[in-house]
């Protein structure tokens, strides 16, 4: 080497220093696809090309076990990836996130603490031209040492999506030696089934030869939200997403391109093994540089319509357990008013096509494409502003496509159907990380529940959830009073003693002289019976498994005010209720039974609001098998295991899409309105003390004839009461009756489920709201009991409970053990 050579590269590095060390952003050398013009520095190192790890690996916050009664970072730079102990010192990360972005400014902390306390290590962004800051947002965690950021100059392949974009860069570029790297976009959230750490998952749960995984989003709606509102959480406003499984989407194709919304899946490459790849799959794996000891699970690589390779063991087995734990929450939609903000940004793949047809713009300086802004006017058509206008506005052409093609692209996006708030486990912390004002404040509003601007149905949610602020605020609500005029209508929620139930009020219209109606269940919503008026000679107990919905439609068939439906209803521990519901399908061989074990972990996914949603394909299938798929309305397959009485007494069954939106936004306004609506019932009764509950049937209803035989001897519910032969009418079915596993004494079948600990605390997981729901449910009942037992001039403790016994006639139920094992087991998986 020449001595003039050496001479002149000296002088490039004294130069490049300087300019480090002045704050100037460096120009890098043009990549393939992405031209990356400024390189926003990670380290003091003054090679920014070769970022050592060092400043990455001195932890600014040990490692995330939320909650941590420590207090929250005084600013972003606190930010440290949680799995840094799982690597050596120099070794690389072993989880990184890159993603493209544009004008993320207001999500992006939300979006970056959030996978940080998922156990991201660092981010490769590339940013797209943003004007709104989202550049200085980024700066501080650029500082921490957790993302580096480059800005993409080259806008000339964008039409082609990915084919020739950042995520090549991100691997081919690699400064940070990540072993995965998660190609997701600023409106995703990625994180594990079970527990918090992803990274963790990947290095105990995927092989480490796995090329890629492809995981399945899901695609979150707007919750019927117009506006965003101001201090709140994406992970925790928005709870509903569309229903996709297999009948729709078989389970073994990762990506349904032709469905609305459309199932896609997203990428977590092994830099070890990929080369090249587009936006939703891999085109090309490595063969060099030990990608030679890698697999692959899919096939074909390179096509949308991609299948899982059945025919290798390994490939069902790594599905299972690496890839279809992991959540991949897309928030595509958000508000209303989000979206429109997105869509005005520009369609990336259609950029070309739009500026042809003079629906967008190009930027001369920067190459980008935008769509042309749309008037007020269709800004407020499309936000619901101008919901009392009779004259539409009058709009362009273009205007009038523009504001089209936003309204039918909005409604392909806008599914709001299942409700799945696995997310909202890391809201607690993230809010402490974003200094976010939590619900629980004072004379501070709300940051997620509803406020006073969006809009509500008032049929639809009970009006005593809310107070002036939007919070919830539940309120006893008087009983309706009984009516000799007005029909009884029976609730009947599955496996809460509504069979035996049904044998005896259809006793008991016979007895007083009523006509008893049972609306088959294929029929409940769709066909009600005619004649409801009782004096037209018309139904005077109706029975049926619907939820109080129908009660509207009731009304209206009896075509009287004066004369409103009687709703009554029974509940059962929750616990119990969803073994018995497991018992059930057993029984009609919907699941295997292959023993103790196997029927412990098929019950832990349908119950735990963590999997079912995530590992349940079969959902539309099964909905399809029963008699009354219309259960399946109540968060599909999965409601059925979950919250499933809170879900029926709310509603949440049978009212249109718009209703169920803003009815079903989170699980506390769906316990808010349940709790309000079952208030308002004349009586409701408790299967765990059925004989109690049905004296207070007969004293609600002035059937003091039935009262006396029945009731007016010491009543216990464990039996030895009375001879009473309307209460000894009782169906021979049980859900168990061909299982060996039926046994005598406490607690019977149902015992079996309650030994598995983690099934408990699952079970609990899943009916937290039912359990609720149960517990001052049972306050009520007795004090009903107890004012029963005053007016009939009968001793305190006559019937069962004994109000007197406890301060919470719920305390020993199956809910209160749940409870317990599950607190232990959310300390326990917090801490590791």
């Amino acid at each position: 080497m020449s001595k003039g050579t050496r001479s002149w590269q000296r002088w490039v590095v004294v130069v490049l220093v300087l300019a480090f060390y002045a704050g100037f952003r460096l120009r890098s050398f043009p990549q393939p696809a992405v031209h990356l013009s400024r390189a926003v520095p990670v380290s003091r190192s003054s090679q920014p090309d070769q970022v050592s790890a060092t400043v990455h690996h001195q932890p600014l916050d040990p490692p995330f076990q939320p909650p941590s009664p420590a207090p929250p970072p005084q600013s972003p730079q606190k930010v440290v990836a949680p799995a840094a102990e799982a690597r050596g010192a120099g070794s690389g990360v072993t989880l990184a996130v890159c993603t493209r972005l544009r004008n993320e400014a207001r999500y992006l902390p939300e979006w970056i603490e959030f996978h940080l306390l998922a156990g991201v290590e660092f981010f490769y962004i590339y940013d797209d031209s943003s004007t709104d800051g989202s550049v200085e947002v980024l700066e501080p965690y650029v500082r921490a040492g957790v993302a580096r950021v480059w800005t993409v100059t080259d806008h000339s392949h964008d039409a082609e999506h990915g084919q020739f974009g950042h995520r090549d860069e991100c691997t081919q570029h690699n400064v940070m030696n990540a072993t995965w790297i998660a190609m997701i976009d600023a409106d995703e959230f990625l994180f594990p089934t079970v527990g918090y750490n992803v990274t963790r998952h990947l290095l105990t749960q995927c092989n480490p030869d796995l090329s890629f995984l492809m995981v399945r989003w899901h695609m979150y709606g707007s919750n019927g939200v117009a506006r965003r509102p101001d201090g709140s959480l994406v992970t925790d406003l928005y709870r509903m997403h569309s229903r996709v499984d297999s009948k729709i989407c078989p389970e073994d194709v990762m990506g349904c391109f032709d469905i609305e919304p459309p199932l896609s899946t997203k990428l977590i490459v092994n830099t070890r093994c990929v080369r090249r790849m587009g936006t939703h799959y891999v085109t090309e794996l490595r063969r060099d540089g030990g990608g030679d000891t890698c697999f692959n699970i899919y096939h074909p690589r390179g096509s949308k319509v991609t299948r899982l390779k059945k025919d290798r063991p390994i490939a069902e087995e790594q599905q299972s357990t690496c890839v279809a734990p992991l959540h991949l929450n897309h928030y595509a939609v958000k508000s209303r008013e989000d979206y429109l903000q997105k869509f005005q940004r520009g369609r990336i793949s259609r950029g070309e096509k739009d500026v042809k047809a003079g629906l967008a713009v190009v930027n001369k300086t920067t190459g980008q494409v935008s769509l042309k802004p749309l008037p007020a006017a269709a800004v407020s058509m499309f936000l619901g502003d101008d919901a009392g206008s009779a004259k539409p506005p009058t709009l362009s052409h273009v205007e009038q496509q523009l504001l089209d093609i936003c309204v039918n692209e909005f409604r392909k996006r806008d599914f709001s159907e299942l409700l799945d708030e696995s997310a909202i486990k890391f809201v607690p912390r993230l809010r402490e990380r974003l200094k976010l004002l939590t619900s629980s404040e004072e004379g501070n509003p709300s940051p997620y529940t509803l406020e006073p601007e969006r809009p509500r149905a008032p049929r639809t949610v009970a009006p005593a959830c809310f107070d002036g602020a939007g919070k919830t605020a539940v309120s006893a609500a008087p009983p309706s009073k009984p009516s000799a005029n007005s029909p009884i209508v029976f609730i009947h929620i599955p496996k809460c003693a509504g069979t035996n139930l049904n044998l005896q009020l259809a006793a008991i219209a016979k007895r007083v002289k009523h006509k008893y109606c049972e609306v088959r269940t294929t029929d409940a919503h769709k066909v009600l019976p005619t004649g409801l008026k009782k004096s037209a000679g018309g139904c005077g107990i109706v029975s049926g498994e619907f939820d109080v919905s129908i009660l509207n439609g009731i009304r209206k068939g009896i075509g009287s005010d004066k004369a409103r439906p009687q709703p009554i209803t029974f509940l059962r521990d929750p616990i119990a209720r969803t073994a018995s519901q497991f018992e059930h399908h057993l029984s009609r061989e919907r699941y295997h039974d292959d023993g103790a074990q196997t029927r412990t972990e098929t019950l832990l996914t349908l119950v735990s609001p963590q999997r079912c949603h995530q590992l349940e394909r079969r959902q539309t299938e099964r909905c399809g098998e029963l008699t009354n798929p219309l259960k399946c309305r109540a968060n599909g397959w999965c409601g059925i295991f979950q919250n499933q009485q809170v879900e029926i007494l709310a509603g949440a069954m049978s009212f249109k899409s718009t209703k169920a939106e803003v009815l079903r936004r989170s699980g506390d306004q769906l316990l808010c309105t349940a709790q309000q609506n079952l208030a308002s019932f004349p009586f409701f009764g408790i299967a765990e003390h059925y004989r109690s509950s049905m004296c207070l049937f007969f004293h609600t209803f002035s059937m003091g004839a039935i009262f006396d035989e029945c009731c007016a001897s010491s009543v216990t519910d464990g039996g030895g009461s009375q001879e009473c032969a309307i209460l000894d009418i009782r169906t021979a079915e049980n859900s168990a009756k061909d299982s060996n596993r039926k046994s005598s004494g406490r607690g019977g079948y149902i015992s079996q489920y309650t030994e598995s600990l983690d099934l408990l605390a699952a079970m609990y997981d899943g009916n937290r709201l039912d359990c609720e729901l149960y517990a001052s449910s049972m306050l009520t009942f007795t004090r009903r009991i107890r004012d029963m037992e005053v007016r009939r001039g009968l001793a305190a403790g006559h019937f069962s409970p004994d109000p007197d016994a406890s301060t919470s006639p719920a305390a020993g139920s199956l809910c209160e053990r749940a409870l317990a094992q599950y607190r232990r087991a959310k300390e326990s998986d917090e801490g590791s």
